[in-house]
């Protein structure tokens, strides 16, 4: 069978080769775990759900609302969802952000960034290094990190050189412990490794998964091939082959296996088997079997997803599966 593309976006080139382009399934599993973004949040800052929705109209990208009605016309070149009331958006090579009605808040200066959580977004400077800064801009924590995650529950996931640790939002260590792979808390635990390494091609291989709570202590000990971050209980993990589910203390939540697997979101999971893809329910059952060629995540209700592959041919969709609105767009910006 040929799997579909889960779309997915540009983010730090941590452990997961399959954000920042459309990737098919049949070159690449989802080898590694999920990084980055606001939506992998503790429970104290739940995941927003979107209002609006970036997409690429005859080549910019823009927002349209929930009903497929453009909000804020197509003119930058990449578009992230809201967070914490501001969207990254990237005009020419530089990325800022806007607010809701499009105007910007933070100019355009960054070679990279990601959403606001916890008040505070990483962002890359010209001397290729991430800090953090606040919502008017300013630098809060200086550029001084080669890799760098989102802070959620006061913490986020930094690299330096071969290690990753945990800071504070004086950008102090949180604790002592270092990683050779480390994601954002979310919903208070996050999942780290032991013993992998970034190969040449930007992928993360090797070592085992576990979970830390906010403490650095171990929450659920080193043990999968892949571990992705809790989202309403919920966190994919993977052995050698294929990816299921586990609760928050390490037991799985129903014995259904895939070949890969998105959070969830409002209920639904991005998943593929050999009996196809779709999105899957909270139970493991598939809630909407699909034949869509790519899909995002839902948010707000809402999902973007590729009709036509040959002519790339996006829409909106609801939880039903049904088409909102009339438009239709060239592809999503970034979900995550």
């Amino acid at each position: 069978m040929t799997f579909p593309q889960l779309f997915a976006p540009p983010v730090p080139r941590r452990l997961v080769r399959w954000h920042g382009s459309l990737l098919g399934l049949t070159t690449l599993l989802l080898v590694a775990v999920a990084t980055s973004g606001c939506s992998r949040q503790p429970a104290t800052h739940q995941r927003e759900p979107a209002r609006l929705f970036p997409v690429r109209i005859e080549g910019k990208f823009g927002f349209v609302d929930r009903e497929g009605a453009v909000a804020i016309p197509p003119r930058f070149e990449a578009a992230r969802l809201f967070s914490e009331g501001v969207a990254a958006v990237r005009s020419g090579v530089k990325w800022g952000y806007i607010d809701p009605t499009g105007k910007e808040t933070v100019a355009a200066q960054f070679d990279a960034a990601g959403d606001f959580c916890e008040g505070l977004a990483r962002v890359r400077g010209n001397g290729g290094r991430w800090g953090f800064i606040g919502p008017t801009g300013k630098p809060v924590i200086e550029a001084q990190f080669d890799d760098a995650g989102d802070f959620n529950g006061g913490h986020a996931p930094v690299r330096s050189g071969a290690k990753w640790q945990f800071i504070d939002r004086r950008g102090r260590p949180a604790f002592e412990r270092q990683f050779d792979g480390a994601h954002a808390f979310s919903e208070e635990l996050a999942s780290v490794n032991v013993g992998g390494k970034m190969e040449e091609d930007g992928v993360f291989s090797g070592g085992v998964w576990g979970y830390i709570d906010a403490r650095g202590r171990d929450a659920i000990g080193l043990q999968f091939q892949g571990a992705r971050d809790f989202h309403e209980g919920r966190a994919a993990v993977r052995d050698a082959h294929t990816w299921g589910f586990i609760d928050a203390k390490g037991a799985p939540v129903f014995a259904k296996r895939f070949l890969g697997v998105g959070d969830f979101c409002e209920g639904r999971a991005l998943a593929v088997n050999d009996e196809g893809w779709g999105y899957i329910g909270v139970d493991g059952t598939w809630a909407l079997k699909t034949d869509f060629p790519g899909a995002t995540r839902f948010s707000g209700g809402r999902a973007v997803v590729e009709r036509d592959s040959s002519k790339g041919r996006w829409e909106l969709i609801d939880l039903a599966g049904q088409k909102v609105g009339r438009a239709d767009f060239e592809m999503p910006g970034t979900f995550e």
